[in-house]
């Protein structure tokens, strides 16, 4: 069973709610407002396609945290973009 969360259009406020675990792999369109009570995590790997290492840009006008965490990297896998 395949797991699809669509992206929110450009200039929307989204929020991921409580309990929900989200890794970008794809490009995030920019955002009014960005809630965070889940987590929100780049992916950290090489493009299969380019053997490049991924670049993401997040591009919002504010970000409330309320309990989430917004992750981009770990102690032992850094992300190196």
């Amino acid at each position: 069973m395949s797991d699809v969360t669509l992206l929110p259009c450009l200039t929307e406020s989204s929020c991921i709610a409580l309990d929900t675990w989200i890794v970008a792999d794809v490009a995030i369109p920019k955002l009014r407002s960005l809630n965070l009570k889940g987590n929100l995590e780049f992916d950290g790997e090489k493009d299969p396609n380019t053997d490049e290492y991924k670049t993401f840009v997040l591009e919002v006008s504010y970000i409330i945290i309320e309990g989430g965490r917004l992750i981009v990297g770990w102690e032992e896998d850094r992300y190196v973009s």
